[in-house]
């Protein structure tokens, strides 16, 4: 099977913009990152698309991949030549995980079509600003390690100013106008959107803060007629009982696959994780 190579976002899409918009919710992360980078005319070094007939992949910068693939033919193929890099890890539909080595870890891909009503947690939202940057910088490196993201502390940093940057960050202040949890949107396409870094400081936990901050955010992306999506932990049967309350449902599942010698590494300006 031929595997067709580009290094700029808009030649890949001519080619994978069929296979990618026909299961557009599905193709989520691979799809919004694209998007993403095709508004952009800077050109970025270490960039490389993949496109089968019925398969496609995306290699950044801080060489993680994500791959989309509808059959165990277009994955082989896909992942015969990420093989041949120096790979930091790669984001697969778990049935190809087995093609490729690493260590493995396990997301559950969630979607929301109809919000269920929850007893809402005093308090309101609010988009984070500058004046929070302090804490959210903190909470984002302990997400990292929470969650055991390949990640540096520079790294998380640097992942919250970016949605500061873009107004994607929100907080809960509960009724002692306490910043109390954190919740970012991302990974847009024309009929989806992504939630992500869903945290709560830990002395506020339990009280339903960051459900009911998803609860509020997933309202509005339905109301933009857009399906929210999200990860979670596979392994983690309470954060899903979580997500499951409130609406959502498991499509399918993801691994990512990471190098054994991976370790956390200065950042780069185009970010893949699924997490984030």
């Amino acid at each position: 099977m031929r595997v067709y190579e580009f290094t700029d976002a808009h030649s890949f899409l001519e080619r994978a913009r069929d296979f990618l918009f026909k299961d557009e919710i599905r193709h989520n992360l691979l799809l919004s990152s694209v998007l993403t980078l095709s508004k952009s005319f800077t050109k970025t070094p270490s960039l490389l698309f993949l496109a089968t007939d019925q398969g496609a992949a995306l290699r950044a910068p801080n060489k993680r991949w994500i791959v989309s693939a509808a059959s165990s033919t277009d994955a082989a193929a896909l992942t015969s030549r990420i093989a041949q890099d120096a790979f930091r890890s790669v984001t697969l539909p778990s049935e190809h995980a087995g093609l490729l080595n690493g260590v493995a870890s396990a997301q559950n891909f969630m979607t929301l079509k109809r919000l269920m009503p929850i007893e809402p947690s005093a308090g309101l939202l609010r988009a984070a600003s500058s004046r929070d940057l302090k804490i959210l910088t903190a909470w984002s490196q302990q997400f990292a390690i929470e969650q055991n993201l390949d990640e540096s502390p520079r790294e998380a940093e640097e992942a919250i100013q970016k949605y500061l940057d873009h107004r994607q960050l929100f907080v809960w202040e509960n009724s002692a106008s306490q910043v109390t949890a954190m919740t970012a949107l991302g990974g847009f396409t024309p009929k989806s959107a992504r939630v992500s870094m869903v945290y709560t400081d830990p002395q506020h936990r339990g009280r339903g803060f960051a459900s009911t901050l998803v609860h509020r955010l997933s309202h509005r992306l339905l109301q933009d007629s857009r399906t929210p999506v999200l990860f979670a932990d596979a392994t983690n049967a309470q954060t899903k009982h979580v997500y499951e309350k409130l609406g959502y449902r498991t499509l399918s599942q993801v691994t990512e696959l990471r190098a054994q010698e991976s370790k956390s590494r200065d950042s780069d300006p185009t970010r893949v994780n699924a997490s984030r």
